[in-house]
């Protein structure tokens, strides 16, 4: 298979190979005050629609700079200069063989004198566009130090909890994509791995295209990974330490010339967190009754580590390949001592005892990925063809444990086991033909495969031979084979200031889940459609109004198919339920943006209705130990609104306030008998950025997320404040960022879960405040370089000033 792909794309190369008529673009950069050239500025041209690099160069001892071969078709020119303030450009090259000479192009100097009174304040850290919101990572300084999924909790139609578990709009059925690509691992797992300091920016696409895959009711969360955009030698190095076992670090390192470009980047972080816990468990049986309540600490945390590269090579003006390639590791663990005091009711008997319990629970391994892409640009921005192969595999390996302690000597306990590694591959083409200004028609087709063995087992400690033993009894080799494909096409057309987009995706699965022990097997496959449109009208610029559908789906699979017992711990059971639906959602939204004086407004209103909706429902299995098992229980709606409000009240001060209000309600059938439970759940943030000079600023976020209801349980609400203060060296080459998070001690996870047989309350607060120091150095090219012979585009091959 894999020797079948490597020949559709050698012969895709082969077939269009040769040189598309090509245009030129030149012009030539100046000093505005002096009016003398600029020698080495760096020029990059970009893709017009999602500002993506297709080439760059640098400019000469006279400031001029040539692209000698591109595409007709239009683009953005990026000029930058270290200490000068970037200039942005529109260009148009009309026809082949065209000269577009841009003159003269003027760069001021950016650094302010420091007893101005006008100092400006940074950009605002998210911004809305017509399909998605788009947070800008490096203005996030309460976050720097952490994670992808600390990032998000600051951010519309997200909420995180404080064990770092991320939720889209309520849901945590979500696809988490990196640089556009499917990653077969735990959405939460990612999120909670990759750094901020890795990343440039994040994508929240709430309703996504055809293009995307149907899978995640709630969206789509794309991660964009740095990369250079300066030619020549350039990259960053970032440490960082802090309070309670808390320390990492990250490099990346990038060399890139205007036809080929490499990099590579390290990185580990280590991030514990000592925490308080309190726990209620109550058990209703035929003729009993149980309680146990727990009172302790915890430490939690995750250590992680990576090797990251990547190769580009633009064989010709027209055809690009890439290579990208992951290894690492990760781990996340969780320490626990507790004290227990239990109550157990029988028709015969009423006892109850005290003891304590260490608990150890690890879930890690290893990972590997590779991706392989090539594209083919046919002469017009925008009509290409893509294809990309990818390949994964990965160690998800789990262990529990449970020691029950009485007066210093074990009595008791349990240890539950879960490992084996799981590969896949994927491969994608993807083909976009433009016609007219701005339509285009696309359509893809897509194949993956993936198997994971899983080999589970439980041990239980006995007293007699002072160990714990193996029970055969619970012994599972399970294995897991899911096939997708898929096939999309859409179309985008504009009449006027009026776009429209409309597209159908087909989908087919294949999942099979195979016990080898107990030769148990479910087999199930579908074939499904998903229609998408999209709207939008612009009445002037920066005023426009949109409105959107999709229809996606969350298909149950690995040990939600399971037809048989699986301890996680020492205190719950699991087992699947191979009758389930797949879950389908419906989704509307409509927004707008405007913006009137210096205050900006974004806003939608949504609605959200989930059908066949899986839940993991609670019931007794023995006193002490709840069973959980999915069921679809009926559905759920979310109808609500998102509002965002950027503003600079003064110039050195820009504030961000974003908030999220709607009405769920879920109804079914649980256990028997019909419910509908409803809340109103809200969200309110605030993200000020204040910069009292050139290298100094601070900012502070707050927010309140609200309580929200499931059909067995509720969630309560809390609040949270974080703070940073950045201050920049050597000509804002090397940074020091403090950060202090949750400075007011008060978020908390705090939930109820009640079924008819078993009674659940949890509360768990962290440390606080969490305090980080995050040291940062960039790693420029120099404004000061040796000139060397370029073939005639400027600039040299002088020397890297590290």
């Amino acid at each position: 298979m894999l020797r079948k792909l490597l020949f559709i794309v050698i012969y895709s190369y082969s077939l269009f190979a040769a040189d598309a008529p090509t245009a030129r673009i030149t012009g030539r950069i100046m000093e505005k005050s002096t009016g003398k050239p600029l020698e080495y500025a760096n020029i990059l041209l970009l893709n017009h629609t999602d500002s993506s690099m297709i080439a760059g160069t640098v400019s000469g001892l006279d400031g001029v700079f040539l692209f000698p071969k591109v595409l007709p078709g239009k683009y953005l020119l990026d000029v930058r200069f270290i200490g000068y303030d970037d200039v942005f450009l529109e260009v148009t090259a009309s026809q082949p063989e065209e000269i577009v000479n841009l003159g003269d192009i003027f760069l001021s100097p950016s650094s302010l004198k420091l007893e101005d009174v006008v100092v400006q304040g940074d950009r605002s850290p998210i911004t809305y566009m017509t399909d998605k919101k788009v947070i800008d990572v490096s203005q996030m300084q309460t976050s720097l130090s952490g994670t992808a999924a600390e990032v998000l909790e600051n951010i519309p139609s997200v909420t995180v909890d404080i064990e770092g578990n991320v939720s889209l709009r309520g849901s945590q059925s979500f696809t988490v994509l990196i640089n556009g690509k499917v990653s077969p691992m735990d959405a939460q797992d990612i999120l909670q791995q990759i750094p901020a300091s890795s990343i440039d920016r994040i994508e929240i696409i709430t309703n996504p295209s055809s293009r995307f895959e149907a899978q995640g009711t709630a969206g789509v969360i794309n991660i964009i990974l740095k990369e250079s955009t300066q030619l020549g030698m350039s990259g960053f190095i970032n440490a960082n330490t802090g309070l309670n076992d808390k320390y990492g670090g990250d490099m990346l390192f990038d060399y890139s010339m205007p036809d080929f470009s490499t990099a590579v980047s390290i990185d580990y972080n280590r991030r514990f967190s000592p925490g308080d816990s309190r726990q209620t468990n109550r058990y209703y049986g035929a003729g009993s009754f149980s309680e146990f309540l727990y009172d302790g600490t915890s430490k939690w945390g995750r250590t992680s580590y990576g090797l990251r590269g990547s190769l580009l090579w633009k064989a010709t003006p027209a055809d690009e390949f890439s290579f990208g390639f992951y290894t690492g590791h990760r781990e996340g663990e969780n320490s626990s001592l507790s004290t227990i005091r239990s109550r157990v009711q029988t028709a015969v008997s009423d006892s109850s005892d005290i003891y304590s319990e260490n608990g150890f629970r690890s879930r890690g391994g290893d990972v590997t990925r590779f991706n392989l892409n090539y594209s083919r640009n046919f002469g017009r921005e925008g009509h290409e063809l893509i294809f990309s192969l990818s390949y994964d595999t990965h160690n998800s390996d789990e262990s529990t444990v449970s020691s029950l302690f009485r007066s210093g000597s074990q009595f008791g306990g349990r240890i539950s086991t879960e490992a084996g590694p799981s590969e896949g591959y994927e491969f994608k083409a993807d083909y976009v033909f433009p016609y007219g200004q701005e339509n285009a028609l696309e359509a893809g087709y897509l194949f993956s495969n993936e198997v994971s063995d899983e080999e589970t087992g439980l041990l239980e400690y006995s007293q007699t031979a002072g160990s714990f033993q193996k029970l055969s009894l619970y012994d599972r080799f399970t294995v897991l084979t899911e096939t997708d494909q898929g096939i999309y096409t859409q179309v985008r057309h504009y009449i006027g200031n009026l776009g429209l987009q409309a597209g159908v995706r087909a989908e087919y699965t294949y999942r099979n889940v195979d016990e080898r022990l107990k030769k148990l097997s479910t087999e199930v496959e579908d074939w499904d459609i998903f229609p998408t449109f999209f709207s939008s009208y612009k009445f002037a610029e920066g005023h426009q109004i949109t409105a959107s559908f999709t229809r996606r789906v969350e298909r149950p699979g690995g040990w939600q198919l399971e037809p048989f017992e699986t301890f996680t711990d020492a205190n719950n059971v699991r087992i699947g339920n191979p009758e389930l639906l797949n879950e389908y959602i419906n989704s509307y939204e409509a927004g707008f943006q405007t913006f009137t004086g210096d205050i900006s407004i974004s806003g939608e209103v949504f609605h959200r209705q989930t059908l066949n909706k899986i839940e993991n429902l609670n019931s007794l299995y023995s006193p002490g130990i709840t069973l959980q098992k999915p069921f679809n229980i009926g559905e759920d709606y979310s109808t609500g609104t998102e509002l965002m409000i950027l503003a600079d009240p003064i110039a050195m001060w820009n504030i961000n306030i974003m908030g999220t209000l709607y009405d769920y309600r879920i109804k079914g059938e649980a256990e028997g008998a019909a419910f509908e439970r409803t809340s109103t759940n809200w969200n309110l943030r605030a993200a000020n950025t204040i910069k009292f000079t050139p290298v100094f600023q601070m900012q502070v976020n707050a927010g309140y997320t609200g309580p929200s209801v499931s059909s067995q349980g509720s969630t309560t609400g809390f609040f949270s404040a974080d703070l940073a203060a950045k201050y920049e060296f050597l000509d804002k080459r090397l940074s020091l960022t403090l950060q202090m998070r949750d400075i007011f001690g008060t978020a908390k996870r705090e939930t109820t879960r009640q079924s008819s047989t078993v009674y659940r309350y949890e509360y768990n607060v962290r440390e606080s405040p969490m305090v980080m120091l995050n040291i940062r150095y960039n790693i420029n090219r120099s404004d000061k370089k040796e000139k060397g012979g370029r073939d005639g585009n400027g600039g040299g091959d002088g020397q890297d000033d590290f």
